[in-house]
């Protein structure tokens, strides 16, 4: 019997759309934010297993990015789907 034991699980490419820009964000401590689908991903550069999800948007997430500091991330999207 073969067992599978996962290593680790990473998070998504960022969504796309054909005639728009993706937009990514990286912060002074290596990591990069982004967008995909209606959840915002935080993801360590070096370490791209090392990530974080976060699903509060009820429509399409289109932008995410850090601010200033790298202590907050702003996030905004299509309200609701259409």
């Amino acid at each position: 019997m073969f067992v599978l034991t996962p290593v680790s699980i990473w998070a998504p490419a960022p969504s796309t759309q054909r005639a728009s820009p993706v937009h990514l964000s990286a912060d002074a401590k290596g990591r990069l934010v982004y967008a995909s689908n209606k959840s915002v991903y935080i993801r360590d550069i070096a370490n791209p297993a090392q990530s974080t999800q976060y699903n509060g948007h009820m429509g399409l997430t289109t932008v995410a990015k850090f601010s200033p500091s790298g202590y907050w991330v702003a996030s905004g999207g299509k309200n609701s789907p259409s």
